[in-house]
């Protein structure tokens, strides 16, 4: 388990320490351990509306206070333009467990914070224990977006904020639209606040000579008194939840991941890796089977990564039953000799446009067998491997075609 302790987090090494949730649809949360958002990717909720694609921005931060004997405790910080920050509790540990989780010893409390997403759900549960020494009173503030994760938020979507029977619904500019967002909490009360927060700035995006700032919507405050340890669970999501459901979620995702660390046989840097590859393994909704994500935060499916990546996320692993899936995916959109390298999120047809994604896709096949030994692929795919062959041989698309002097492939 990845473990940082109080006198290695400071603010500084904090703020650039970043974590990654995954839904297994291509959607994602992340940010930084500070709490400090960095980049126009941090965020509790990235949805991905058409898996794996369509990522887009819904909850996008938390502001948490505990008070407590008449002095009021910021957890977690905000960046602003003009370099202020706001107030930040040092965490006495931050663990990557089964999931992000925070630990803060605060003089009269002890508070445990957990973030994770529900498998195959655009969800996400933000979960606090607390154990109080005295009575205390937790807020949380929630704060949403409506973007392409690619972008950044400016205050032009008037959004509305509308409950009923214990869920908070966002709706983009009146009730009568469909909401983009709900949210469900055990909060002893919530005061809707229904206004902007501007000049939030994302500093590496200034690295990166992108925009740097952007505004977000405080859609209200959770309020919740402490008297004895409990739970003040938050759920956000693009469907209405239950808050009640977190538990069953938290026992579900827990046992689902031990189960793929298992095969780590107890080796603590094969079960992180283990943990890792299944972030990348992810729902494709137009083909109705799996596929591998290129890469967080930018990048969806693209063949030619997928194919490099797939021994080691799924054979290693030994997910065989997701390898072949793959592959025959892959194998079932072949078009001159050429696997696709890329499926547009439209609709439209794939897109051929890389040299040697077909060869990864041949070598991915041939490990494959040598892990399963499963030849009934091969009766299936053998008319494909031999149009490989020719197309190769006498020419397919970008002038892809073997020299005859030397058997060396060439394009252009």
């Amino acid at each position: 388990m990845l473990k940082w302790k109080r006198s290695e987090l400071t603010f500084e090494t904090a703020s650039k320490l970043e974590w990654l949730e995954t839904n297994g649809l291509g959607g994602y949360a992340s940010g930084t351990v500070s709490g400090i958002r960095t980049r126009r990717y941090h965020g509790l909720l990235i949805a991905s509306l058409q898996p794996p694609t369509r990522r887009t921005l819904l909850f996008a931060d938390i502001d948490e206070q505990v008070s407590v004997d008449g002095q009021t405790h910021n957890l977690k910080p905000h960046l602003f333009r003009d370099g202020t920050v706001t107030g930040w509790t040092q965490p006495t540990e931050f663990s990557m467990d089964w999931c992000p989780k925070w630990r803060y010893e605060l003089p009269n409390a002890l508070i445990v914070k957990r973030v994770f997403m529900p498998h195959m759900s655009n969800t996400v549960v933000v979960r606090y224990f607390v154990r109080p020494s005295r009575p205390l009173t937790f807020l949380v503030r929630l704060f949403v977006a409506w973007r392409d994760h690619h972008w950044t938020m400016q205050p032009v979507v008037p959004f509305i904020v509308k409950m009923s029977s214990g869920c908070i619904s966002i709706h983009p500019t009146s009730d009568s639209q469909p909401p983009i967002c709900h949210f469900a909490h055990n909060g002893d009360n919530f005061r809707v606040e229904g206004n902007w927060w501007h000049n939030f700035w994302l500093p590496v995006e200034t690295e990166r000579g992108l925009d740097d700032v952007e505004s977000l919507f405080c859609v209200g405050t959770i309020f919740k008194r402490f008297e004895a340890e409990g739970y003040l669970d938050i759920v956000a999501s693009v469907e209405p939840h239950d808050v009640k459901v977190v538990p069953e979620f938290e026992a579900y995702e827990k046992r689902r991941r031990e189960q793929i660390a298992a095969k780590a046989n107890g080796r603590e840097l094969l079960t992180i890796l283990f943990r890792a590859a299944d972030d990348y393994v992810a729902l494709r909704s137009s083909t109705g089977t799996k596929t591998i994500i290129a890469g967080y935060p930018w990048f969806t499916d693209w063949g030619r990564d997928a194919l490099i990546a797939l021994p080691g996320l799924t054979l290693v692993t030994e997910r065989f039953s997701v390898a072949r899936e793959i592959l025959l995916t892959f194998a079932r959109y072949f078009s001159e000799g050429m696997v696709p390298n890329f499926f547009p999120e439209s609709g439209e047809k794939p897109a051929y446009n890389t040299v040697d994604a077909t060869l990864w896709f041949v070598i991915a096949l041939y490990r494959y067998l040598r892990y399963t030994r499963d030849k009934t692929i091969l009766n299936l795919l053998w008319a494909r491997l031999c149009e490989i062959l020719v197309y190769h041989l006498h020419g397919t698309r970008f002038g892809i075609h073997t020299d005859p002097d030397d058997g060396l492939l060439v394009w252009g």
